[in-house]
C-alpha cells in the first residue's frame, strides 16, 4: 500500500492506555473475535505469551497452530494513536477498518479509518 496524508475528522482517544509490541514468531493465546462495528472485521483478542499483555490483533498477522494458539508472522504494535480533529497524519497501512498512522511528532498508532479523510 502506498502511504498517504489524511486529516482527522473525528477525535480519537485510545480505548486502552497499555499496549504490546511483538516480533515475528511471538506466540499468542487466541480469544474472542471482535463483534460490533461491521467495518472492523477480523480483529482477534489475544494474550501475548511473552509479555502477558492482551489486546486486539488483525487476524491476517497471525499463523494459527490451533484454534487457540497462533504466532505472529510479522512485527506488530497494538498501540492506538490519540488524535484531535483537524490534525494531519500519515497513513502507513490499512487493516480491517483501521489505519496505522504516524503523526507530526513521529508517534505511531492505530486510528479508525472512519475518523480520517483524505484531503
Amino acid at each position: 500500500m502506498e502511504t498517504y496524508r489524511a486529516v482527522v475528522i473525528k477525535n480519537h482517544r485510545p480505548e486502552f492506555s497499555e499496549f504490546f509490541e511483538s516480533v515475528a514468531g511471538d506466540e499468542v493465546e487466541v480469544g474472542r473475535e471482535y463483534i460490533g462495528n461491521r467495518g472492523w472485521r477480523n480483529w482477534l483478542w489475544v494474550r501475548h505469551l511473552r509479555t502477558g499483555s492482551s489486546g486486539w490483533v488483525p487476524r491476517q498477522l497471525l499463523t494459527f497452530r490451533s484454534d487457540k494458539e497462533a504466532v505472529f508472522n510479522s512485527a506488530y504494535s497494538s498501540k492506538e494513536l490519540g488524535a484531535g480533529e483537524k490534525e494531519e497524519v500519515e497513513v502507513l497501512e490499512e487493516l480491517n477498518g483501521w489505519a496505522w498512522c504516524r503523526n507530526q511528532d513521529k508517534e505511531k498508532g492505530w486510528i479508525p479509518l472512519e475518523n480520517l479523510k483524505r484531503p
